[in-house]
């Protein structure tokens, strides 16, 4: 069995020889790009060969520069893309935390709450004002461990045995913010949707406290009083809260 020091060093070579075959692999494709991005992706390869960046990047700049590029047509900062993006199976996945604030910064976003939350249910709801609307709209996202027994995503010492309550909150609200704004999230899924099995439990817990503290501020950052009944959060000043049945989809412009 390896000491702690001898752990130590058998990483730290192990990632030095992935930054130089990372590095050896990046020259080819440095030479087609114009000035600007360039640039960016010199700062990708200088970060391949940081310790500041998630395990999963070091020695790959093309990894973080494809995320670098991703982020950027969200309107992210590079480090902010590199600490909330992961490529999971060919295909880019999102912190719910990211998730939730790529929707809240949109100005057609109108508040959101969460109608009922517990360790077998969650459900919340989100309100969008449509340019054409004299009211919010309101669209609705839900999740039972019901379903996530039928999906086979409880496993014995998992996430979805010691954060019940949270990862139903975190499916339902990653259902909630397709619904109300698919056009800017693009189909975009959850880091725990695409690899439960991989999802590490104390990064979910993290997240989910973060959208916690967003879920009782107002969006030009004054805290709002907690609900007795419900973790509730006002539409926008100026807008109504809808008063016509929940339908999950957008009417057409008029």
């Amino acid at each position: 069995m390896p000491t702690e020091k001898e752990s130590k060093a058998l990483v730290v070579a192990k990632q030095k020889k992935v930054a130089a075959s990372g590095t050896a692999g990046s020259k080819a494709m440095s030479t087609a790009l114009d000035p600007n991005t360039q640039q960016l992706y010199n700062v990708c390869l200088a970060l391949s060969k940081s310790s500041a960046v998630p395990m999963q990047y070091i020695g790959k700049p093309d990894w973080i520069f494809s995320t670098v590029v991703l982020g950027k047509e969200f309107g992210l900062a590079p480090m902010t893309s590199l600490m909330n993006i992961s490529s999971i199976n060919g295909k880019p996945s999102m912190s719910v935390h990211l998730l939730l604030g790529l929707c809240m910064r949109h100005p057609q976003f109108a508040g959101w709450r969460v109608v009922k939350s517990t360790s077998e249910e969650c459900k919340v709801e989100m309100y969008r004002l449509w340019p054409h609307q004299k009211e919010a709209f309101k669209y609705e996202g839900s999740f039972t461990i019901e379903e996530a027994r039928k999906a086979m995503l409880i496993k014995s010492g998992g996430a979805w045995v010691s954060w019940s309550k949270n990862m139903c909150k975190a499916r339902a609200i990653a259902f909630v913010c397709r619904e109300a704004f698919a056009d800017v999230l693009t189909g975009t899924y959850t880091l725990e949707e695409m690899d439960s099995e991989k999802y590490v439990d104390s990064f979910m817990n993290d997240d989910l406290k973060a959208v916690d503290e967003l879920e009782l501020s107002e969006l030009n950052g004054k805290s709002v009083p907690a609900s007795t009944e419900s973790d509730e959060r006002e539409p926008v000043k100026g807008t109504k809260a809808p008063v016509r049945p929940s339908n999950k989809i957008a009417p057409n412009k008029r």
